[in-house]
């Protein structure tokens, strides 16, 4: 896509990769130094263990004591201060220990904060009336009524939480299938795997006999709880332990098998498939995933348990703390694949509206127009990856127009009428992200490669990651202890096609 500009400077680069003049560059740097850093946003995290139970009719869980420092190292690899982790284990998880603290935890978290939640413990199925079908639950120490939290109400008691964060990534390490107890609340033994000289003990409690799991039989997931709630998918992230017909697995050393897997892949092992150079939620799951079937692979009672995935699958929980993969990737780099990545890293409630004058633009025919509507003031960005998908490029602001500033309820177009962005080739697929930060961003992140007179962003994996991570830190000024502040930032994500 060919970018003209009322300056006289006319860029002629295929597929939307903008040639901005060294002078106009310049300028951008000058406009984004005003932007405020305040490092990574603010994280939160509640870890609940449950090992020993008040019923002792239950199987004793030891390896959740290693659940608690493993879900530690996850909290801190998502940079959240140990300061501001709220610890439950055994006795202090009691049904009303649970509630208070996560009354506890909604006090803390300011919006834009990132949250996460673990649960090692036993898991249960029970059915519901208020909803007419069975439901997931967990049990808290103590054997009361109240000791079961059942998804409706743990989506409940999150639901000003998630109306606040930048992202809530809930793990559960429990199953809630029933398993191997009976309705009689019988102890269940333990077994030896083969592959290991750790003892693997199930994570489920007996489930009552018409939400034993079955192919017809209607259940609700914590997910689906919350999105009835108002919750965007995008800012949702919930990892379960196993299917819901399945059992998972409690090692007594090591801790269970999903959250011991799921650390060693989001620090370490993790391998970067899609060639983003991130490592996202998706690929941390098929890397414990892949452990869990090793494991389990000469086990003679046991055949490996599922990890189940809801939400939003491209979460880069490590993002800020290992930007890089430790493991190579053996795609090449994809600046579509890129920018997705970025843009799933974004607050779905702070989206500005945004719609083309065309989704498909005939080349050397049509140009692309934007317009822009945002709820909340703020400062617009629109980034771009090209049919060639080699570089991931800064569309607006730029050399000749540099007023990105976007007040609340005001209809912006970009471009301007002073420049355009006319469609040049080849043909294939432009993929756009209108961006809405709450403050402009540092200069430091524009400071592209040279093309001839013109610059880019630079499509280094460390550049990308200084990106989002910027964006994920941008803050109205003085908002650090207002509760009604904006913090992170809002993407729009389209693909625009050009066509002969």
């Amino acid at each position: 896509m060919n970018h003209n500009y009322c300056s006289g400077a006319v860029a002629r680069l295929s597929a939307f990769l903008p040639k901005l003049a060294v002078i106009g560059w310049i300028s951008i740097i000058c406009l984004a130094s005003s932007g405020v850093y305040a490092g990574p946003p603010t994280g939160h995290a509640l870890i609940i263990t449950i090992g020993i139970y008040e019923d002792r009719a239950l199987v004793s869980l030891p390896g959740t004591r290693a659940d608690r420092e493993s879900a530690r190292q996850i909290a801190t690899g998502m940079q959240i201060p140990e300061k501001n982790i709220i610890w439950l284990s055994d006795t202090e998880a009691t049904g009303v220990g649970i509630r208070e603290a996560l009354t506890r935890l909604n006090r803390r978290v300011m919006p834009g904060d990132r949250v996460y939640l673990h649960f090692s413990g036993h898991g249960v199925r029970r059915y519901d009336p208020s909803i007419k079908a069975c439901t997931e639950a967990f049990l808290a120490h103590d054997d009361k009524p109240d000791s079961q939290l059942s998804n409706s109400e743990l989506a409940t008691l999150l639901e000003p939480i998630a109306r606040k964060t930048d992202k809530l990534f809930v793990m559960y390490d429990a199953c809630h299938s029933g398993g191997m107890t009976t309705a009689s609340r019988r102890p269940t033994r333990s077994w030896t795997a083969l592959a290991d000289a750790g003892t693997l003990r199930p994570r489920s409690a007996p489930t009552e006999d018409r939400c034993t799991i079955a192919s017809n039989i209607r259940t609700r997931n914590l997910l689906v709880e919350q999105t009835e709630r108002g919750a965007l998918p995008q800012d949702i992230v919930y990892l379960a332990a196993a299917r819901p017909d399945e059992i998972s697995l409690d090692d007594e050393v090591k801790g269970g098998l999903a959250t011991q897997y799921v650390r060693d892949c989001m620090l370490k092992d993790a391998v970067d498939s899609n060639g983003s150079s991130t490592i996202d939620i998706g690929e941390i799951k098929a890397c414990a995933q892949a452990k869990i079937n090793a494991r389990l692979e000469k086990d003679d009672t046991f055949k490996p348990h599922n990890l189940v995935l809801d939400g939003n699958p491209a979460f880069v929980p490590a993002w800020f703390d290992k930007p890089l993969s430790a493991q190579p990737t053996s795609k090449p780099f994809s600046a579509q694949a890129a920018l997705m990545e970025i843009f799933n890293q974004s607050n779905g409630k702070l989206a500005p509206v945004v719609k083309p004058n065309k989704s498909m633009l005939r080349i050397n025919h049509d140009a692309l127009e934007l317009y822009i509507n945002a709820d909340k003031p703020g400062w617009l960005y629109v980034f771009a990856a090209g049919t060639d998908d080699k570089h991931l490029n800064l569309l607006f602001p730029n050399a000749v127009d540099q007023a990105h500033r976007i007040e609340a309820k005001q209809n912006l177009t970009v471009p301007r009428a002073h420049w355009k962005l006319a469609a040049r080739g080849p043909q294939g697929i432009n993929r756009v992200m209108v961006v809405q930060t709450p403050s402009p961003l540092p200069a430091d992140l524009f400071t592209g490669q040279g093309q001839g007179d013109f610059l880019f962003i630079a499509n280094k994996s460390a550049t990308r990651a200084k990106l989002a991570q910027a964006l994920s830190a941008s803050s109205e000024s003085g908002c650090a202890q207002a509760d009604e502040c904006i913090r992170g930032f809002g993407a729009t994500l389209m693909d625009i096609t050009e066509t002969p």
